[in-house]
This record gives structure tokens, C-alpha cells and sequence, in this order.
């Protein structure tokens, strides 16, 4: 069968797990894409990324594809819980699209072998054919590499003078749709991004319990001052902080200032907010990183 899969929101996280199993299940996988839809198909009240979300689903209902794979992410891990808007996204898109392809939506709650378990039922396969390919699947798993410190991130390219820490969730400092292709545009100012896909969710927590009285209760949210904590334990190698929010985003709206306290009271390295949505311009934001890899520069120089 052909299955359309989403390349949005958690797709960022798991997306290479998911095509790898539906791979090995024997089914062609076809991918969303943009359409460039300024009105995102859903109501006023959603983020960014949600909208995104549904411009990517409806493109899929055109494809082919004789199901969308839109997985209900509950939890990354114990405690780790996506925030309402993700776990619910699924209803949003049969209310708002009403599409005529079945969609697959196994449940995740940080558990790979019951939710892959799940995927195989629901597309009726057998129990051989599931246990083969989960246990394929759980192999790639553990053969992803991981940095697990900001060096080793550093001296995976040494091209750069200058290294800013990209925060934000992983679906909006991954999706160039979103971001306009933002780490694009850093390397071609010359400069380094360490991103929280260098560091496993485990990690991260982690590093945000350590580092804050109060964990935060979204797994964006510890993703977020996880790694702004990793990256201050090497102050030295760090010269700027950017934070991609998301507009609508109700997280957001909390760990932005949370984490811009805890830089400026540990380091007081420049710490620069972009918030994104539908109608933010190319050339506004390359002006914005202009200035601010300026004002890196200077405080380098001097």
C-alpha cells in the first residue's frame, strides 16, 4: 500500500523511525508537501505549527496515498507530555478537512515497541511480518548517533568562527517551511548552530531538571532550557542564544522569558526572540540575524 506520511510536527522526531517500519512492512511511503496555502485551513486560534500541519495533510489527500499516518503523540517519555493542540491535532484535521483517506493514528506515549505493535494491527498485517520489521526498526533506533555534548556537536564542523544555540521546538527549528531555512542562513553568515538534535530527550530533561527549580511541564519546554543548560555548562563555546517561538504557541509564552532570565543571569550572552508565523518576511528576518551576528561580533572583538 501507499501511505502518505506528514512531514510536520513530530515527523522532525520520529519521522525516519516511521518510514523506516512502514519500509520494512513492505509499503511505499509518500511524502507531504507545503502548499504554500496562506490561510492553513484551520481556525485563527491554532499556532503556526498546527497550521502547517493541516496545509501538509490536505496535499497528501491528493497523492494517492491509501492512507495518512498521523500518529496521536501523547508523550516523548515518562512525564514528557506534547501539549494539547498536538495530541488533539488528528480531530482538528478530520473537523476541518474531512478527508476521504482513512487515517492511521496509533497512539505514542514514548513507548516504540507498543506503539509500532499497534501500527502493524491496524494496517492488518500479520504478527510475523510486525515482529520482523519492529525489531528492524528498534535496531536503526539504536544505531542513530547522539552527541552528548556541546564539543562533540563543535567538532562535528569546524568550519565556523562563531556558534549560536538555535532553541525552539525541534518541529520549528527543523521545518524550513516554518523557519525559512534559518540554519541556511546562519552558516552562510558564518555561523554554527547547536541544536537540541545533537542530544536525546533523556538528556535534555535531564540537564532542565538540574538547571531549574521547576522542570517544565511540556517536552518542548524541556527540550528548550535542556539544552540552553547543556550549552551554558560551556559558556566559553557559546556566543549568542536564538529562540524560534512559534505565534499561538501557549508554551511559548512561558519559556521564552524563562529561558532569556536564565542565560542573562548565568552569562548574559546575547539572546535574541524570533516569533514566527504566516506573515513574517524573509527579508525582515535576514536583517534581524544580520544584526545580531553584528552585535556577536563585536562583543567577540571586544
Amino acid at each position: 500500500m501507499k501511505i502518505g506520511i506528514i512531514k510536520a510536527l513530530y515527523y522532525y522526531e520520529y519521522g525516519d523511525l516511521w518510514t523506516y517500519f512502514l519500509t520494512n512492512l513492505g509499503h511505499d511511503c509518500v511524502f507531504s508537501e507545503h502548499n504554500g496555502n496562506s490561510s492553513y485551513l484551520c481556525g485563527d486560534e491554532a499556532c503556526l505549527p498546527i497550521k502547517m500541519y493541516h496545509s501538509h495533510a490536505q496535499s497528501l489527500i491528493s497523492s494517492g496515498a491509501d492512507f495518512i499516518f498521523s500518529p496521536k503523540i501523547i508523550k516523548c517519555g515518562k512525564s514528557s507530555f506534547t501539549c494539547p493542540k498536538v495530541i488533539g491535532v488528528n480531530e482538528m484535521l478530520q473537523a476541518s478537512l474531512k478527508p476521504v483517506i482513512p487515517l492511521i493514528s496509533p497512539e505514542f506515549t514514548g513507548d516504540f515497541k507498543s506503539f509500532f505493535a499497534n501500527t502493524g494491527l491496524l494496517l492488518n498485517e500479520n504478527a510475523v511480518n510486525i515482529k520482523s520489521a519492529l525489531n528492524k526498526t528498534l535496531l536503526y533506533n539504536d544505531r542513530k548517533v547522539v552527541f552528548n555534548s556541546v564539543s562533540k556537536a563543535k567538532n562535528d564542523d569546524n568550519d565556523f568562527q562563531h556558534t549560536v544555540c538555535l532553541l525552539g521546538h525541534k518541529y520549528v527549528v527543523d521545518d524550513k517551511s516554518i523557519n525559512m531555512d534559518i540554519k541556511d542562513k546562519l552558516r552562510r553568515l558564518g555561523i554554527r548552530c547547536i541544536t537540541s538534535t545533537y542530544f536525546d530527550n533523556t538528556f535534555l530533561t535531564s540537564a532542565a531538571s538540574r538547571a531549574l527549580s521547576v522542570t517544565p511541564f511540556w517536552i518542548t519546554g524541556k527540550q528548550a532550557t535542556g539544552l540552553a543548560a547543556a550549552c551554558e555548562t560551556k559558556a566559553d563555546e557559546i556566543d549568542g542564544y536564538i529562540y524560534l517561538s512559534a505565534f499561538g504557541c501557549g508554551p511559548d509564552s512561558f519559556i521564552v522569558p524563562l529561558t532569556k532570565k536564565y542565560v542573562g543571569i548565568l552569562s548574559g550572552k546575547p539572546f535574541m526572540e524570533i516569533s514566527l508565523d504566516e506573515h513574517t518576511a524573509a527579508t525582515g528576518l535576514d536583517t534581524r540575524l544580520e544584526a545580531f551576528i553584528d552585535m556577536i561580533k563585536d562583543r567577540v572583538t571586544v
